[in-house]
């Protein structure tokens, strides 16, 4: 199965679909964003025909409260917003819970691939690799810490 598997990959990555060839918005939601207690939505836009940018305004809504907002461009082996792509992003967050204030930055990147299911829904997934920092307050108290962490999508969209 595994020997079938990365030919099978090569072969979707490089092929040209027409599905949305002549869309250029995509208006999507990371379903994996309800599992850590984020409300979000991506609007992405292509600008030329391999490169695209996206923003996402992101509401934390678990025990904590906070704002953040990510956004980024992505280089799209096919004609963008489809296909194969490379993701260079960063981001802003403030967060608040129990007295605890905090506020932290990120930068990356990933790989990805979006696929029209349909003229205009879309399936993304992406896994990349982020750049955390992060500063926590108490009071007159505050602590910073940094480093690596790994990060991944798969979204719903719906591209116009």
């Amino acid at each position: 199965m595994k020997k079938l598997l990365i030919p099978l990959l090569v072969v979707l990555a490089l092929s040209t679909p027409t599905l949305g060839a002549e869309k250029k918005s995509v208006v999507s939601i990371d379903l994996l964003d309800f599992t850590r207690d984020v409300a979000s939505f991506r609007y992405e836009r292509a600008y030329s025909p391999h490169w695209s940018f996206h923003v996402s305004p992101r509401l934390l809504i678990g025990d904590a409260s906070g704002l953040g907002v990510l956004g980024g461009m992505r280089w799209y082996i096919d004609l963008a917003p489809r296909g194969l792509f490379f993701d260079m992003v960063g981001g802003l967050a403030s967060v608040s819970s129990g007295g605890v204030t905090g506020t932290g930055y990120w930068f990356g990147g990933g790989a990805g691939y979006k696929f029209f299911a349909s003229e205009s829904f879309t399936i993304e997934g992406c896994l990349g690799v982020s750049y955390i920092t992060a500063t926590a307050s108490v009071g007159f108290f505050s602590v910073s810490a940094s480093g690596f962490a790994t990060t991944s999508s798969l979204s719903l969209g719906y591209a116009f």
